[in-house]
């Protein structure tokens, strides 16, 4: 097997968090998982609290965050969630928070 050309370094500082795989349309080239594992589950802002909590508690020094999922902006707790990665930006306000959608 040959090995790819790109040596890929790990970076424990940047986190991506799956808020879940509902989406509004289908795209063929998707690569969320959104057609080939469709799923109804969804991170509660419970399960986001508690991130932003052992963020703390651990003093973890994340460079980049970022919300990911079929199409986050339809996440149903999308507020919510803003508010808490809030709290995170006044422990660090050098992170960086990303948001993907289309």
């Amino acid at each position: 097997m040959q090995q790819s050309p790109r040596n890929w370094k790990t970076n424990l500082r940047r986190v991506e968090i799956e808020t879940w795989t509902g989406c509004n349309l289908r795209c063929p080239n998707c690569d969320r998982s959104v057609r080939q594992a469709p799923s109804t589950e969804v991170i509660t802002p419970s399960q986001l609290q508690r991130f932003a909590d052992e963020t703390e508690a651990l003093s973890w020094d994340w460079e980049r965050v970022s919300l990911l999922g079929g199409e986050p902006t339809l996440y149903p707790h999308l507020p919510e969630a803003l508010t808490i990665l809030e709290g995170l930006r006044k422990l660090n306000p050098r992170t960086v928070f990303r948001l993907f959608t289309k």
